[in-house]
């Protein structure tokens, strides 16, 4: 809802033209499938945002450099323009990150060059991913979490490494890595490959509760 909204005032979305309406105005049915419409799973999703104006489509948020959205909370929370002003610092504000589940994306091969298609999508997952393996980056080297998560082969957890000396927050990832050499040793029977590759489909619900038993037997670990 925008604040002209909440002071009772004329919404000039509404009144004048200026291209937007408030949030109230919305099904939260339409928000919530505008803003999870992940492609190669579910069609965009068409929604009118102003009176007059054409519908728009709208895809999953993931694929912003928010599908972390971890690091713009951050913002939120320290960055004047946001209103809230909190002050850093590590005894003042705590930032849990939870994953979904995640893994290592596999090489293209040879002929997915030949295919568009294919290739516009893994590389549209690739910049998903990259974008969710910055904000975990940084947010580790603003932080020093208590169980550092790894980032990659090259800087591996950055423990120990935090960019200004004094850490501007607590900051914790909990995930669980979809692979099977992660999987070893952190749960007692680790699925097969053909059961890991099923679990990865974000489109599967089915998997929920395999999902769920995984995660629960890893916190233990």
């Amino acid at each position: 809802m925008d604040h002209q909204e909440r002071a009772g005032r004329t919404v000039p979305g509404r009144s004048a033209g200026r291209g937007f309406t408030g949030n109230r105005h919305y099904r939260l049915a339409d928000i919530v499938r505008a803003s999870t419409a992940a492609p190669g799973c579910f069609r965009p999703h068409w929604l009118q945002v102003a009176a007059g104006a054409p519908p728009v489509a709208f895809i999953d948020g993931g694929l912003s450099p928010y599908n972390n959205p971890s690091l713009a909370l951050l913002a939120v929370a320290h960055m004047r323009a946001y209103g809230l002003g909190w002050p850093p610092g590590p005894e003042r504000l705590l930032l849990i990150s939870i994953g979904a589940g995640s893994y290592r994306r596999g090489q293209y091969g040879l002929a997915a060059p030949r295919l568009a298609g294919v290739l516009a999508f893994k590389a549209l997952m690739d910049q998903v991913a990259d974008g969710q393996q910055l904000a975990l980056t940084l947010l580790q080297w603003f932080s020093e979490p208590a169980l550092s998560w790894p980032i990659n082969s090259e800087i591996g957890t950055l423990a120990g490494d935090v960019l200004d000396r004094r850490p501007l927050l607590v900051f914790q990832r909990y995930d669980v890595r979809l692979e099977a050499a992660w999987l070893a040793g952190r749960v007692r029977q680790p699925p097969a490959a053909a059961d890991l590759l099923r679990l990865r489909t974000i489109d599967n619900p089915a998997a929920m509760p395999r999902l769920h038993a995984l995660a629960a037997e890893v916190a233990t670990t």
